[in-house]
């Protein structure tokens, strides 16, 4: 059985919040392609940033990315990324986030 333990803090001051993730797999695993023992791990860090405009709010948000070892689990090593989103109908949003992606 394999074991992870994660680590998530969200801080927000006002408008503006930053979050950060990170999730380890405590014992390694088989890539089952070459037979190699793995440790996956990923790390999250994000700034959001909340607006009022026309009368709608928005959160506008840009991340950064980056795995260890989880090609097998079809992560890219590094992303980048910007998005937007907007609530259009009571709780229905709508959001668009556009990828930089640097592979293994």
């Amino acid at each position: 059985m394999n074991r992870t333990w994660s680590l998530q803090r969200v801080v927000a001051l006002g408008a503006v919040a930053l979050i950060a993730e990170y999730l380890d797999l405590t014992d390694p695993l088989v890539d089952a392609t070459n037979g190699v023992e793995i440790e996956p791990a990923a790390a999250q860090l994000e700034l959001d940033f909340t607006a009022t405009l026309a009368g709608r709010a928005y959160t506008l948000a840009a991340g950064y990315q980056q795995t260890e070892d989880a090609l097998v689990l079809g992560l890219p090593e590094e992303r980048i990324s910007l998005g937007c989103s907007t609530e259009i109908y009571r709780n229905v949003t709508l959001g668009g986030e556009i990828w930089r992606d640097t592979d293994y």
